[in-house]
């Protein structure tokens, strides 16, 4: 019994035992467990902290370099990025960057934080190399100071610095660049203890952005204080270039100028050699000195493209009259072919344009011994607004090795030395070109085999421009009608053939004269015209005109003459052999069109241009108030008569002042503005209205002949409103009025251009199909196709501008700078009103010239041009004299006291409807007032209507 009672004690307690060991061991366990789980957790926690913080440092360094993308000039923005992102990631209390220029002066370049004033007011200053900052550069190390106050090495300066900010601790980190020290980063902490190594490390990645951000400012200096050096260098050069090509122009005028005028006297057939030897030399060199000036231009950055309305033909034609000649001299084929989808109407810098044609074209006949020159015009590309255009040059000279082809289009370079020993020339042309093709959008290249001839070729990107160019489209009679083209030249005869077509009559082509004779004889629907080349093989035109003659053809057919000669010395031959008309090669569509027009239906005038408005559209100008502020007789001319067609009321300003006084006592629906004006330009007078207290806002539309985005510009700012270029395109200046000044009436009017009238239709028979030196077409189309008008309106060009060129010399030598401008614009305007592109050219160089006191060079151009032209003239106003007299016996008396009493009423009421009415009943004025009668006309164009009216009642009115 006791030893059982002993073993279950002794049981009890191994049983107690046990449980106490388990609850033991299960304590301990669980207690690993929560110190392994709390060191997750901080190690998790570490680990989220550590990523925030390098993402936060990834997302400030990112940032830091972005600024520095944008600021590489300075390095200020930069500096306070980084110390932005130094104080968010190091907690600081302060911090900034120091960086050292000129010798060793110590700039501030950010701070933030307590102590920026007493910062600032030490900086710039010299380092100290005993400072901390003096350390820190000069020794390229990195100090810290967890306790500032209590740590040994902080200098006095240091600590009271500290005291003033409340920093406990603060690190700087030196800038180093290229192993100099340039500056120091430093950051300032409130709180007591050492920076972590990782703290040091991001504090030096923040310098490495600072120390880079003032290179590159260093570096960008560096390149703009290089390329201003370029660029004065640059300056200076073109500066002397063009200085020097003044001082030669100077004198190459007086001997150009005094050549031409010595060719007008009597001469030695030796003595004019020499002096056409001459003149020739110095034109030669006068255009080495224009391509010297112009490379000037270009290299300096100076010469702009500028954007205006071109009319294609026109532009082509400008060059053909300079090229023709020189190429009918070497007896060579000149050929212009326009794709028939090619645009006319464009917009661009059409001097330019013909810059570099003239220039590969010049080129060309150089180069070209024998054969032909072709300039070739296609559509590359075309959208709703532009078009890009391929215009090539390709003749059959003597070609080009690859070699060569690799010399071009560079500043002073040719195909080889002897090129420039044999034919001359600077070598610029074709550098010069390059660049404004490159200006317009385009390139340039050239395609060439040797002994084989040469493309040399450019495109352009060109604006569609507004202007309707006349359709050359016969009426429906005239369609179809048949056309025989004779010439030798292929390329020449294809044109041909192609505008015809274009035209709708029916065009066959043959390679010579015989072949012509042969056609016409066998062909059984006879031809109604046939253009003859003059010189072909074997058979001349003039030979072919001849035997045309003696063959028994049902129907002759009306000849006309085609050549690259003087169509002056051939006229006279032409008509001995029958030849109805003589053309000029290369011959222009609307040339082409206009002569066979009128020798098939036996109509002399030009046709009127189609018009994309009807009189019906234009009601809406009947009875508008206009004042015309306009100083020009004959530019007063041209706008009144646009505008009494319409049925507006015009009121004449000769200048500004008069159009302020004006427009201050009348009411006008619209004011047009000439820019140049005596006493007050348009500019001085527009801006004096809109002054005006209580002015209503009448709209202001300038009317000037420069076109150009500078003279909009001033136009635009000065108050006006609109722009109406010169010459006046009439359906510009009428769609422009209607924007402003529309009456809102749609009822029909009778104030429309008149139609064929008698007299119109008399005087047309004056007009000759071909003036040299006028675009006829569109001097019509500026006149709306009255023929009468256009011819009253050369006869006055020529009376009041043929002595221009003396009064704007004279305006010159006095210093009269503004009154010579104003002449070289008006005669400028003048020339292009009447369709003389050459001279409205000319003209214009002249007046941009003044600016540089460079116009006097270009007065003998002028002169030359204005010349020939009044010379071609004197017939067309001689014969306009003779038709204006009536013998005495032919006057009605009533018709003319009828007439007289309507031009009574009419100038007693200063009604500007005086002057048509005088112009269309020319010849019963001129019988009734005699000697006075010329007198009486300059005044009536000039609008001077009671000076007229005086005249008038003093001489053809019963005492």
């Amino acid at each position: 019994m006791p030893f059982l009672v002993l073993a279950l004690v002794g049981l009890c307690a191994i049983a107690i035992g046990a449980a106490w060991l388990y609850k033991t061991h299960n304590r301990a366990l669980a207690h690993q467990l929560k110190n392994a789980l709390e060191a997750a957790r901080t190690e998790a926690a570490l680990r989220q902290t550590e990523a925030r913080e390098a993402l936060a440092q990834q997302t400030a360094t990112a940032s830091v370099l972005h600024v520095m993308g944008n600021s590489m000039a300075d390095a200020k923005p930069v500096f306070e990025k980084i110390t932005e992102s130094c104080f968010q990631l190091f907690a600081g209390l302060h911090g900034g960057i120091l960086y050292l220029q000129d010798d060793d002066i110590v700039h501030l370049g950010a701070h933030l934080g307590p102590g920026a004033k007493e910062l600032a007011l030490g900086l710039p200053g010299k380092l100290e190399a005993g400072s901390i900052t003096g350390q820190v550069i000069k020794g390229k190390r990195v100090i810290q100071f967890g306790d500032v106050h209590n740590d040994p090495g902080a200098t006095s300066k240091l600590r009271n610095n500290s005291k003033t900010t409340g920093t406990n601790s603060i690190l700087f980190v030196p800038l180093v660049s290229d192993g100099v020290g340039i500056g120091t980063i430093y950051v300032g902490r409130e709180t007591v203890g050492e920076f972590s190594a990782k703290e040091v490390s991001l504090l030096e990645t923040f310098a490495d952005q600072a120390v880079i951000a003032i290179d590159n400012v260093k570096l960008f200096n560096q390149a703009m204080e290089a390329r201003a050096a370029a660029e004065a260098a640059n300056q200076h050069k073109s500066d002397f270039l063009a200085n020097m090509s003044h001082e030669i122009r100077t004198p190459m005028n007086a001997i150009i100028g005094m050549g031409y005028l010595a060719m007008g006297t009597k001469l030695t057939p030796q003595q004019r050699d020499y002096v056409q030897k001459i003149q020739q030399s110095g034109q030669h060199l006068l255009g080495i000195i224009n391509d010297v000036l112009d490379f000037s231009k270009v290299e300096a950055g100076m010469l702009q493209i500028e954007s205006g309305d071109i009319l294609l033909e026109e532009l082509m034609n400008d060059v053909a009259t300079l090229i023709a000649e020189k190429a009918a001299q070497k007896e060579l084929e000149f050929v212009i072919d326009v794709a028939p989808d090619v645009p006319q109407a464009l917009v661009g810098d059409a001097l330019r344009l013909r810059q570099i044609l003239i220039n590969f074209a010049n080129n060309a006949v150089k180069f070209t011994p024998t054969g032909e020159v072709a300039i070739v015009v296609r559509v590359v590309t075309r959208s709703d607004t532009d078009v890009l255009l391929h215009f090539s040059v390709t003749d059959t000279g003597i070609g080009l090795t690859p070699e060569q082809m690799g010399r071009l289009f560079q500043s002073f370079q040719q195909a080889d030395a002897s090129t420039t020993r044999k034919y001359g020339g600077t070598g610029l042309g074709l550098a010069i070109s390059k660049q404004l093709a490159e200006l317009m959008g385009g390139q340039v290249g050239v395609q060439s085999e040797i002994d084989k001839g040469s493309t040399f070729w450019f495109t352009a990107r060109l604006g569609l421009g507004m202007a309707t160019p006349a359709l050359l489209l016969p009426q429906a009679d005239l369609r179809g009608k048949r056309v025989l083209v004779v010439d030798d030249n292929d390329h020449a005869r294809t044109v041909m053939h192609g505008m015809l077509q274009q035209m709708g009559l029916h065009a066959v082509d043959v390679g010579s004269g015989q072949a012509a004779l042969d056609t016409l004889r066998t062909s059984p629907i006879p031809f109604d015209a046939v253009l003859l080349d003059w010189q072909m093989p074997r058979m001349s035109g003039l030979e072919v005109a001849h035997n045309l003659r003696g063959l028994p053809l049902a129907q002759t057919p009306h000849m006309v003459l085609v050549t690259a000669y003087s169509r002056e010395d051939l006229l006279t031959q032409a008509l001995d052999a029958g030849i109805s008309d003589v053309l000029s090669k290369p011959v222009s569509p609307s040339t082409l069109f206009d002569t066979l027009m009128r020798l098939m239906s036996d109509a002399r005038p030009p046709p009127a241009p189609r018009s994309v408005r009807g009189p019906q559209s234009l009601n809406g100008l009947t009875g508008v108030r206009v004042l015309l502020a306009e100083d020009n007789p004959l530019n007063q001319q041209v706008a009144c008569e646009l505008l009494a067609d319409v049925g507006a009321l015009v009121t004449v300003a000769a200048n500004g002042r008069i159009a302020v006084e004006l427009a201050q006592a009348q009411t006008f629906d619209a004011i047009l503005m000439d820019m140049q004006m005596p006493e007050m330009d348009g500019i001085d007078a527009t801006r004096t209205l809109q002054a005006l207290p209580g002015w209503g806002g009448t709209p202001i539309i300038a009317m000037t002949a420069n076109a150009m985005a500078a003279d909009r510009k001033r136009c635009l700012d000065a108050g006006m409103v609109d722009f109406v270029a010169k010459p006046i395109e009439p359906e510009h200046l009428f769609k422009t009025l209607l924007r402003w000044a529309w009456n809102g009436s749609p009822e029909p009017t009778t104030h429309h251009a008149p139609q064929d009238s008698a007299i119109s239709a008399h005087q047309a028979r004056l007009l000759p199909a071909h003036i040299e030196g006028l675009d006829l077409q569109m001097g019509m189309r500026r006149v709306m196709g009255r023929a009468d008008r256009y011819l009253a309106l050369l006869c006055s060009f020529v009376a009041e501008q043929a002595d221009a060129p003396g009064r704007i010399e004279l305006a010159l030598r006095e210093g009269r700078i503004a009154d010579a401008q104003r002449d070289a614009h008006t005669l400028k305007g003048l020339a292009g009103t009447i369709g003389a592109h050459a001279l409205f050219d000319a003209a214009h160089m002249a007046e941009e010239a003044m600016e540089h006191a460079t116009a006097i060079e270009y007065l003998p151009e002028v002169k030359y041009l204005l010349d020939a032209l009044v010379l071609a003239l004197q017939p067309v106003v001689h014969q306009q004299a003779t038709q204006q007299t009536m013998p005495p016996g032919a006057v009605d008396p009533a018709k003319q006291a009828q007439a007289m009493e309507v031009l009574l009423h009419l100038l007693r009421n200063d009604d500007a409807n005086a002057q048509r009415h005088f112009a269309d009943n020319a010849a019963l004025f001129a019988a009734l007032l005699g000697e006075h009668h010329l007198r009486v006309k300059a005044l009536m164009n000039s609008l001077a209507l009671d000076e007229a009216l005086e005249i008038i009642e003093a001489v053809a009115l019963p005492a």
